[in-house]
């Protein structure tokens, strides 16, 4: 299910053309998936979050419309690695590096991916995951 909904969420901005629509980019080839709002509650088995899906930006005075504008927070964050197809690579590392790890104490504040030129090849990608720890 997880990696439906992540395909939903990308088929649907790459359709509408949405990354043109952002102004001010700081880098022309970063999109990050970026995560927040998470419930209280927030567990593999329970729980909501947000997905913002976008780019590193450096004004905000020209915000089309419909667009939302996040900050991401200073702070500590572990860093993983996907490697390889697409799809399978960063489910892999949500699902068996991130949430089955028990060392990593995190804070489910503010988790992004970023995609950059490495992750243009959706069968050998490399996608960095950074999840906010204390």
């Amino acid at each position: 299910m997880f990696v439906d909904v992540m395909k939903c969420c990308w088929t649907k901005q790459k359709n509408e053309n949405i990354f043109e629509k952002i102004h001010h980019k700081v880098y022309p080839d970063v999109i990050l998936g970026f995560y927040t709002n998470y419930t209280s509650d927030f567990s593999l088995t329970s729980g909501y979050y947000s997905l913002i899906i976008g780019c590193p930006v450096s004004k905000i005075d020209d915000v089309a419309e419909g667009m939302a504008i996040k900050n991401i927070s200073a702070g500590k964050y572990a860093v993983f690695t996907a490697n390889g197809r697409l799809e399978e690579a960063v489910a892999r590392v949500w699902l068996e590096e991130i949430c089955q790890n028990k060392k990593i104490q995190r804070t489910f504040t503010n988790d992004f991916e970023w995609y950059d030129s490495k992750s243009t090849n959706d069968e050998s990608c490399v996608v960095k995951i950074y999840i906010s720890i204390k």
